[in-house]
């Protein structure tokens, strides 16, 4: 065997060349490569293969120097940043070696770093599960964005023609393809982030919030980036999937690229469908319908029809902290009385109101469906972290998120509620109703002929003339009805005859009365009902008395004469 590793040996060792954390970057002009050599940066010379300059970070008080984790350089500029495991970030001038800025933002590791286009900004990420978005001209921190629950992995600015916007998922390549979720588009300054806890999510810059979710990926999110024309956002997992985005501007016009797709339409596939984009957070919130918007409707006629394909944030109970527990989940349907082999009990809507309905909400989250009354529908605004768990158990079950033109769907179902108008079948469902509240017994035609009042009022008021004649026809069968019954003697007849005498008798008593104490104020007679515990006493109201004074007392004098003029009589 020749043993030709005998003739080599080492002839020079180089130290640390790079860290493991970090990843080298080019300079401007491609013949230098920068690495992260533990606390210090290496400029490397590509063509010759020799380290031509060493930047060293100025000694620390405390004396330790912390590990470089992540390199960014600006695009078209010698600066390079440097994110180190205390969660510092220093400026470096690759022409001279300097360094004057030292940024601090994190408690822990920086594991992202990326400046946007131009370089003036400077995003960065680290363990502490922060995104800090850095002002690198005034040499100052712009805001900090709350919202993962892991470690940031990668962020990236999105700019198309100098305008930052948003993007949209079309589909998944690599190993396992990609599940469909997305970003809605709106306008504004625009940042993408990634974790390992499974979300992408968009930030608007201009508001400092979270405009967007991504949680349908499924595995933990590793690193993206934007392709050089602006058109697509790569998202690598590590599930062995990249999962791909298509950016749109501000008149986008996307749809979702299906499995087995030919990479070479994809311009084709942008000019149209652009409702088929995955609804984002922000569309979602717009069709949850709260309690007390659920309270008003349910004994509508529109009711059945309008709130399937609304969501609703549901309680489902308590946790082991004794907190409610909420989830945001799809209105699939809307039923009464039964759902499948179950009796659905009628309940009081309202509690503590009397009034009591019998429809139920069939609720979908992921795959599974459950019947829940209204009652339990929370009133308070969904949560991001709920959203994300509904977006996880879609991808869990394999279920499509509702798209864009579900979303349009549900707001024209809400429209048309809010200005519903009662037509003559719905009119004629109401009475109905009414009149089999009992059971198949007799029902109140004075109950009826207020509930025709009520809705015709109502249809004078909207303008509805058609409704209106049809109500008035409806109002006068009613009459009708009730004077033939009044006429035929019924059980009205009877109560309106027996009042009628009631009134008769008490007029005639009330006469006589009056008719008795003039006489006997006349004759001197003295008051015996004084005298009689049983005996009903004539009493007159407090607004019969004359607030008068003068005339009161000339009222006294003159009964008192003439009183004392009848007893010498």
């Amino acid at each position: 065997m020749v043993k030709a590793y005998l003739r080599y040996e080492q002839a020079r060792a180089f130290g640390v060349v790079a860290s493991p954390e970090a990843s080298p970057v080019y300079d401007d002009s491609g013949r230098h490569l920068v690495t992260a050599a533990l606390e210090r940066l290496s400029v490397w010379d590509v063509r010759r293969g020799v380290e031509a300059k060493s930047l060293v970070p100025p000694q620390r008080e405390s004396g330790v120097v912390p590990a470089v984790t992540r390199i960014a350089r600006a695009e078209g500029s010698d600066l390079v940043a440097a994110g180190a495991f205390d969660g510092s970030i220093r400026l470096w001038s690759l022409d001279d070696g300097s360094t004057d800025v030292l940024l601090k933002g994190h408690r822990s590791e920086v594991t992202a770093l990326r400046f946007n286009a131009g370089g003036s900004l400077l995003v960065s990420g680290g363990k502490d599960t922060n995104v800090v978005v850095w002002d690198v001209v005034a040499e100052t921190g712009l805001c900090r964005l709350r919202g993962h629950k892991d470690q940031i992995t990668d962020a990236v600015f999105v700019e198309v023609g100098g305008a930052f916007v948003g993007v949209v998922k079309k589909g998944g390549g690599g190993g396992g393809g990609g599940g469909s979720g997305g970003v809605g588009v709106s306008a504004g300054a625009r940042l993408v982030t990634c974790s390992k806890d499974s979300t992408v999510r968009v930030w608007d810059l201009d508001t400092q919030h979270c405009a967007q979710t991504i949680a349908a990926l499924g595995a933990e999110c590793w690193s993206l980036d934007v392709d050089p024309f602006g058109r697509r956002l790569a998202v690598g997992t590590n599930d062995e999937r990249l999962h791909l985005f298509a950016i749109a501007g501000s008149h986008p016009q996307i749809t979702e690229e299906g499995e087995g797709g030919d990479a070479d339409s994809d311009d084709e596939e942008e000019d149209g469908g652009g409702d088929r984009v995955p609804a984002s957070e922000i569309n979602i919130r717009k069709i949850i319908l709260k309690r007390e918007t659920l309270e008003r409707w349910i004994t509508e006629p529109f009711f059945s029809a309008c709130a399937p394909g609304c969501f609703v944030r549901i309680g489902i109970g308590l946790n082991s902290q004794r907190k409610n527990v909420y989830r945001l989940a799809e209105i699939a349907d809307v039923v009464e009385s039964k759902h499948g082999a179950y009796n659905l009990a009628e309940y009081e809507y309202v509690p503590g109101s009397g009034r009591r309905g019998s429809r139920w909400l069939i609720l979908r989250w992921g795959a599974a469906e459950r019947a829940f009354r209204i009652t339990e529908v929370s009133n308070s605004e969904l949560q991001p972290e709920e959203f994300v768990q509904w977006m996880q158990m879609l991808s869990k079950d394999n279920r499509r998120p509702p798209q864009l033109r579900d979303v349009a769907a549900a707001e024209e179902a809400i429209k048309r509620a809010e200005n519903y108008r009662y037509t003559s079948e719905d009119v004629a469902g109401i009475v109905a109703k009414r009149a089999n509240a009992k059971n198949g017994m007799q029902h109140n035609l004075a109950s009826q002929k207020e509930t025709l009042r009520r809705l015709l009022d109502k249809a004078r008021a909207d303008g509805d003339e058609d409704n209106v004649e049809y109500l008035q026809n409806q109002l006068a069968q009613v009459m009708s009805k009730l004077t033939q019954k009044l006429d035929k003697g019924g059980t009205q007849s009877v109560m309106a005859n027996i009042n009628k005498r009631n009134n008769q008798i008490n007029d005639a008593n009330l006469s006589r009365t009056a008719s008795e104490q003039v006489a006997r104020a006349k004759s001197g007679a003295p008051d015996l009902s004084t005298s009689n515990t049983f005996m009903r006493r004539p009493t007159r109201k407090a607004t019969y008395y004359t607030i008068n004074r003068k005339e009161e007392g000339k009222a006294a004098e003159a009964a008192e004469a003439e009183a004392e003029a009848g007893r010498w009589r």
